[in-house]
């Protein structure tokens, strides 16, 4: 389909899947400064081990008000990784911060983000590379926050709805002892 849309007759179909594509490859290698949905990480008391996305502040700002054994960050973006690790290992949080592009959107971490680093940069905090979409095993009782990864429009390119769907719905039946936090903040997955 793709190599029709890209013959000489589709230019304005070949525009618009060229811009996809390349929203697409750049996305790969994006950091996200700040998080683009509601603030709050449903919490359960039952879950024991917290899997949070790198992006932003919200997993940080969910873990220091909820005991879990263990917390790892993960992300499927290494530059997101590395960027949060870098900022975890420090007492307290630059006034300033450059990261060269491509970047989504821009230094000004919350007050309440400022206030609280100490605590984030005292805590034992994993960072792994976990690619979701490859259907990971999670410890039982985790609370895992996946956001939009299956809605992410770049994923939705790469896979196609039913595909994410499909994988969806294998990693919470691999995973049916862990709750996922979606981006609407809905809750799947075998309630602990």
């Amino acid at each position: 389909m793709v190599a029709e849309l890209l013959q000489p007759h589709g230019g304005y179909k070949r525009i618009l899947i060229q811009n996809l594509l390349n929203i697409v490859t750049e996305s790969s290698n994006k950091i996200f400064l700040s998080n683009t949905e509601q603030s709050d990480i449903q919490y359960n008391a039952n879950c024991k081990h917290f899997f949070g996305l790198a992006s932003g502040f919200k997993s940080m700002m969910h873990c220091i008000k909820h005991p879990y054994e263990t917390i790892t960050v993960f992300d499927i973006c290494d530059r997101q990784l590395d960027f949060a690790k870098a900022l975890q290992s420090q007492m307290s949080l630059p006034l300033d911060c450059h990261v060269d592009e491509p970047v989504v959107g821009e230094w000004n971490p919350p007050q309440e983000v400022k206030d609280s680093w100490h605590i984030w940069h005292s805590m034992d905090v994993k960072f792994e590379k976990i690619n979701l979409l490859e259907t990971p095993i999670f410890p039982k009782h985790s609370l895992v926050w996946i956001s939009h990864v299956f809605g992410w429009e770049p994923n939705i390119y790469r896979y196609g709805y039913d595909k994410l769907k499909y994988l969806e719905n294998q990693l919470a039946e691999t995973n049916s002892e862990c709750i996922f936090v979606r981006l609407e903040g809905i809750n799947y997955g075998q309630t602990i």
